[in-house]
Parts: structure tokens; C-alpha cells; sequence
């Protein structure tokens, strides 16, 4: 019996970032999918840090009574530091 041919599985232009198997990601790459695979990972590293945002959000909207989205509005986190700035340092910061 022979080994099945490798064969990617998964749409390689889902705008959605997709958990790629091992199997599946060598299958891709073989394929010449070196560009989708790797916006596929930057994709899923974004997801990964909005969804820590969103939830650092909303534990402080529950510990201060304030909701989730105005303070999304109002602060960014600094990746660098990890800290919230109001959104008008934050832009002052990012040009210096």
C-alpha cells in the first residue's frame, strides 16, 4: 500500500487565521505556500493579542464599573511597556 500524497486540507486564504497542524503547515510550505503560511501565523499572533486586550478590557471595566468597549476607546496598550496610555499619549509617544 502506498503512502497518500500529501495534500493541504485547508483553505490557504482564509481570512480568518487558522491553527495549523504540523502536518499541514509542511504540506502547505511544500506546496509553495510560504507567503499564506506566514500570514496565517502574523494573523494568529494578532488574534492572540487582541483577544488578551479585550480581556485585560474588560477585567478592568468589571474592577472599576466602567464598560469594556469606552475604555477600549479611550486607552491603547503599549506593547513595550505593557501599560495602558490614554490614546492621545499614546500617539505622542509613538512619534518621539
Amino acid at each position: 500500500m502506498s503512502k497518500p500524497k500529501e495534500t493541504a486540507t485547508i483553505p490557504v486564504t482564509a481570512a480568518k487565521p487558522m491553527i495549523l497542524t504540523d502536518h499541514d503547515r509542511t504540506a502547505l510550505l511544500r506546496a509553495g505556500y510560504e507567503r499564506e503560511v506566514a500570514q496565517n501565523e502574523l494573523r494568529l499572533r494578532l488574534a492572540t493579542i487582541q483577544a488578551a486586550e479585550m480581556k485585560l478590557f474588560e477585567d478592568l471595566a468589571s474592577r472599576f464599573g466602567l464598560d469594556p468597549v469606552d475604555i477600549g476607546s479611550r486607552f491603547l496598550v503599549n506593547l513595550k511597556t505593557m501599560r495602558l496610555e490614554p490614546i492621545d499619549q499614546a500617539n505622542t509617544n509613538e512619534h518621539s
